[in-house]
């Protein structure tokens, strides 16, 4: 290598060095420049940023840097507030005014303990406890100023800003939820009910329906099998006994479909205006020779509005059960009680043990006691007059008769005579 092109590489070397030194100068410069616009951001020193972009750059304000925030927080569709520590209202979004029934402006400064209501007084000094870091989830009820309600379920996270201690805090509405839960709870009792009347009816079908069954089977089989030898006298006891289980079947038969079509409503009243004297006196007559004496208080002027059929089938199980599980004297007893007309069927038996009064107009409900032991039944009857009751605008009870017995009421509309 000549002399002259040793002195040319060492110019060269010389001019890459001051050129790499003079870029990296330059980084550092735009490097302090930045670091400094990043502080004075964070002290307050400015108002604006300048982003470089291809098309010369764009200014960003601080006010249109947080005004997506700002946006999204108003339109949010849950409510949303900043608390103190204290748990003094910082602000509010408008959702969060709504939820309260109250303008937004109205809320700043006010205690959140006095908008909100908990079940457990735990609950809020929970919400207003949160630390830096953690979030607590718990439901309130916020409360109107006209005293109506909402429920919400209550989140708030503590934040730390610049050494003082915030809440967010955000509400959810829960109203639609909490009438999903009531309807899924009223569902779920009617499944229960269901269930348990689809439970007794097979303890009635498996014990009541298969019982005469039996015996009709029994007696029919014996007296196939045996005709040719069998008196004039076993055959017609032996055919009662069958004609006695039919009548239970038939009674038991009755009385399903009796209840069946009271819970599916289509047994619809036809009230008409009936003197009472008149209408129990008529009963009487026709049921003479299945039930024993009875006595009968009733004023001729008095007048009930009932769907006469109904009002049979009401005497048929107070009368029946009278003289099944009661005493005699058995009486009828009719007076007139502010806008209705009290009927009332007393008997002078044991009565019903006070532990099972509140079941006795349930459907398959039979005290056990001595009477009912030997005495066949459904347990519908009763339940199946407090239906017919209520659906001529009335209501079925119990009594107790003193100083003994039972004292079986239905309650119907009076009208003039």
């Amino acid at each position: 290598m000549s002399g002259e092109e040793t002195v040319t590489r060492a110019a060269d070397d010389q001019g890459d060095q001051e050129s790499v030194t003079g870029r990296e100068a330059a980084l550092l410069d735009e490097i302090g420049d930045l670091k400094a616009t990043v502080d004075a951001i964070r002290t307050g020193g400015i108002d604006a940023v300048m982003i470089p972009g291809p098309e010369g750059g764009s200014l960003y304000t601080l006010t249109s840097a947080d005004r997506p925030y700002r946006v999204l927080v108003e339109e949010m569709g849950d409510g949303a507030a900043t608390l103190s520590e204290g748990g003094i209202l910082l602000f509010a979004n408008q959702r969060f005014a709504d939820l309260l029934g109250v303008e937004r402006v109205s809320l700043l400064g006010r205690d959140l303990t006095d908008l909100v209501q908990a079940h457990d007084p735990t609950i809020l000094g929970e919400l207003l406890a949160t630390v830096p870091g953690t979030t607590v989830h718990h439901e309130l009820t916020l409360i109107h100023p006209d005293g109506q309600s909402t429920p919400v379920l209550a989140s708030a996270t503590g934040l730390d800003l610049d050494g003082s201690i915030v809440r967010c805090l955000i509400v959810t509405d829960l109203t639609e939820i909490m009438k999903a839960r009531q309807e899924a709870q009223r569902l779920s009792s009617e499944l229960k009910t269901s269930n348990d009347s689809l439970r007794d009816f097979v303890a009635v079908a498996s014990h009541d329906l298969r019982s005469p069954l039996v015996t009709i089977a029994g007696f029919t089989k014996i007296l196939a099998d045996n005709w040719a030898t069998l008196s004039d006298e076993v055959r017609l006891k032996q055919l009662g006994a069958i004609q006695r289980g039919v009548d239970r079947l038939s009674r038991l038969t009755n009385d399903l479909l009796a209840s069946a079509k009271v819970e599916a409503e289509a047994e619809q009243a036809q009230p008409e205006h009936i003197r009472l004297a008149t209408a129990l006196a008529s009963y009487l007559e026709a049921g003479r020779e299945e039930l024993g004496a009875v006595a009968v208080t009733c004023p001729s002027e008095l007048v009930a509005v009932v769907d006469p059929s109904h009002l049979t089938r009401i005497l048929d199980n107070y009368l029946g059960n009278a003289f099944k599980y009661g005493e005699p004297p058995i009486c009828i007893e009719a007076q007139r009680v502010g806008d209705f007309v009290e009927l009332r069927v007393r008997d002078h038996g044991p009565g019903v043990p006070p532990e099972f009064v509140s079941r006795l107009f349930t459907k398959f409900g039979r005290v056990n006691t001595p009477a009912t032991r030997v005495t066949q039944g459904t347990g519908l009857g009763l339940s199946i007059v407090k239906a017919l009751a209520e659906a001529n605008h009335g209501d079925a009870s119990y009594q107790q008769n003193e100083p003994t017995g039972g004292c079986f009421v239905v309650r119907l509309p009076a009208a003039v005579a």
